[in-house]
């Protein structure tokens, strides 16, 4: 990893733990094609310049797609997909549209649509989110196979 991806990832990293309702708002701008994504983003780190030069530049330097697959590519934790599927049981009992509505955005591949989707029903727990990120990560294919298992006739 170069050292502004370090900078960058560290920077997810804190915001996602202490401020994720910034990153959702930015992810539901890039999964909608909104170009304001960076700056809603960047106002999670409204009292951190440097945190927003550093993702600035990181935007140009990554570009858009590569840079939002590395603010979700932040996570904590390592992927266990038998604890993802744990939370999925309780999302699916208790917010059953987040799970149906990312299913569909993952069958169209819309993997940004998807993603803030699923995340969505967890918005409450960033403990689950990391989870679910990590799992996307090591294996998103996988990750949206559990997720359609619920809508799948």
């Amino acid at each position: 990893m170069s050292a502004l991806q370090d900078e960058c990832v560290g920077g997810f990293v804190w915001q996602w733990n202490n401020n994720p309702g910034s990153c959702m708002n930015a992810l539901a701008d890039v999964a909608s094609g909104n170009d304001e994504a960076l700056w809603e983003l960047s106002k999670g780190q409204k009292h951190n310049p440097h945190a927003q030069e550093i993702y600035s530049i990181g935007y140009k330097t990554f570009g858009s797609d590569q840079f939002w697959r590395m603010l979700i590519a932040a996570p904590n934790n390592p992927s266990d997909f038998g604890a993802a599927k744990f939370n999925l049981d309780w999302q699916w009992a208790n917010n059953a549209s987040s799970i149906s509505d990312a299913a569909q955005s993952w069958a169209k591949n819309d993997y940004f649509g998807a993603v803030f989707l699923v995340l969505l029903g967890q918005r409450h727990n960033t403990g689950v989110m990391n989870l679910y990120r990590a799992c996307i990560t090591a294996d998103s294919a996988q990750f949206f196979k559990i997720v359609q298992s619920y809508v799948a006739p």
